[in-house]
């Protein structure tokens, strides 16, 4: 289950279109279409910084599972701080990874004492920065180039356009553009589909990640 979470995380938050707050509501389905919980995303700007949030909550019978991704950007959309807080059953998490642009280094803390320290780019991007940046790269028209994603471990991620799709969501019928995004770590190769309709925030509608188990989906709660 780590697996799906880290790449729902990656799969799901811009600022020219969007207002200063935005909230947005998901359901998170198992490949059967019952129910596994639920997601939360928001985005703050204030002082010139923009605080973005996820909170992922599900369960099955005898096991919880919640995941909080919390992340700060500079007003140039560079991740300056990255946090995850996670309980998965009995089993618990925390880390904080803080990146010093100047220095070009991200240090990365875990609950229990464990540091690690690596190189980063002039404007480094977390999973949740990453989906902020790729919505302002849609609304310009651009399609989002290759970069690193810095989320516990470093992942390469490539965006690639499908092409138009109708979904459902609400019971509704609604246009969007679907996109491959393939992920890449040293321990870890995937792929996986986000759905951005065609309004004017390119907001991320509907998210499908394939397992073994079939394909869970994360969707937008109008």
């Amino acid at each position: 289950m780590k697996a799906v979470i880290i790449f729902l995380v990656v799969a799901l938050s811009l600022a020219a279109a969007l207002p200063n707050s935005e909230h947005l509501r998901y359901q998170i389905n198992w490949p059967s279409g019952i129910s596994l919980g639920e997601g939360q995303l928001k985005t703050v700007e204030a002082d010139g910084q923009w605080k973005l949030e996820l909170v992922l909550e599900g369960s099955i019978p005898g096991f919880q599972m919640i995941d909080r991704f919390h992340a700060t950007l500079n007003s140039k959309f560079c991740t300056t701080q990255f946090e995850r807080d996670s309980l998965h059953g009995t089993r618990k998490s925390k880390e904080k990874t803080t990146f010093d642009l100047t220095a070009a280094k991200a240090n990365r803390q875990t609950e229990g004492g464990g540091s690690s320290e690596i190189s980063i780019g002039p404007c480094p991007r977390d999973a949740l920065g990453f989906l902020f940046f790729a919505r302002q790269e849609l609304i310009a028209g651009r399609l989002p180039a290759a970069l690193a994603v810095y989320a516990g471990a470093t992942y390469q991620l490539r965006m690639e356009l499908l092409g138009a799709r109708t979904v459902a969501i609400g019971g509704a019928p609604m246009q969007a553009d679907c996109y491959r995004i393939s992920v890449k770590g040293d321990a870890s190769d995937a792929t996986f589909e986000v759905l951005f309709a065609k309004d004017e925030a390119r907001t991320p509608v509907l998210v499908r990640v394939p397992f073994v188990l079939g394909t869970f989906t994360m969707e937008l709660i109008p």
